[in-house]
């Protein structure tokens, strides 16, 4: 394969693919655990194949990402993403499955338009996955968290009945 890159250009894409290298085949590397630990390599002979498969960083924000987490760095595995794309895309991500799609709980909750406080409390208490997904809001009086200090049990508590006469 013929040199595709000039030695200048590229300088975040090499220090991704060097970094790559590292996280997959030093035991020294801090990150080594997560990845060459677990089985994970670095399956591009050069540079130029890695780039040739991800091409340029699309802007300062983007870092690499393996589609599957399951597989190496590899073609055809890798996209550049940004931190939103990047954190739904983690091992540690609760997935759950409606209608056939598997989305992440955050993923869910955005498209639902609810917290993803509310979804992950819900399964939490086991709610089955649908129950979680289609149940609207509590309406607004049993959102009402305890009393604060200026509020009764039955509300807002009523100057005149002070007990300064």
């Amino acid at each position: 394969m013929t040199a595709i890159v000039d030695a200048k250009p590229f300088v975040a894409e090499r220090r991704v693919f060097s970094d790559i290298k590292k996280r997959c085949n030093n035991p020294n590397c801090r990150d080594f655990p997560n990845y060459g630990g677990r089985g994970i390599r670095c399956l591009f002979t050069s540079f130029d194949e890695f780039l040739a498969d991800v091409g340029a960083r699309p802007g300062q924000g983007y870092s690499i990402n393996r589609i599957d987490n399951a597989r190496h760095y590899e073609p055809g595995n890798l996209r550049w993403d940004d931190k939103i794309a990047q954190n739904r895309n983690r091992r540690n991500n609760h997935v759950l499955t409606y209608n056939g799609e598997s989305l992440c709980i955050a993923e869910w909750a955005e498209r639902m338009d609810m917290p993803h406080r509310r979804l992950q409390a819900r399964i939490a208490m086991g709610w089955d996955v649908e129950r979680a997904l289609l149940t609207p809001p509590p309406s607004f009086w049993q959102q009402q968290k305890t009393p604060t200090r200026r509020q009764g049990l039955d509300g807002p508590i009523n100057q005149t009945n002070s007990l300064v006469g």
